[in-house]
Formats: C-alpha cells, structure tokens, sequence
C-alpha cells in the first residue's frame, strides 16, 4: 500500500512525501482520496489537530 500510514493524526490517514510537500491522503470507496497538502516543515501535528475530520 502506497504512503506511511499515519494513526497518530487520523485512523485512515496515510502519508507520502513529494519534494518539499507531504501529500496526506485516504483509500475510500476503491478511490486515493487527498485529504491535504502542507510543506513538510509545517508542525502537521498542530494542523491535524485544529482541522475538523475529513467527512466521511
């Protein structure tokens, strides 16, 4: 499976480094859907926590 899974942010995220970016995205429905983009130093940590969930 493609990307880093990432449970410490949400159950169903994974994650994918692209150059400076981190691609953060979710398998849903048979389909890769993005759920963000941020540059990788961003404090991610902070990000996910202050953004509502990716509806479902």
């Amino acid at each position: 499976m493609l990307g880093r899974a990432r449970p410490e942010l949400r159950p169903d995220v994974r994650s994918f480094p692209f150059g400076n970016y981190v691609i953060f995205f979710r398998y849903r429905d048979g389909a890769l859907e993005v759920v963000n983009v941020l540059e990788g130093h961003r404090d991610i940590d902070a990000f996910f926590s202050k953004s509502a969930p990716p509806e479902e």
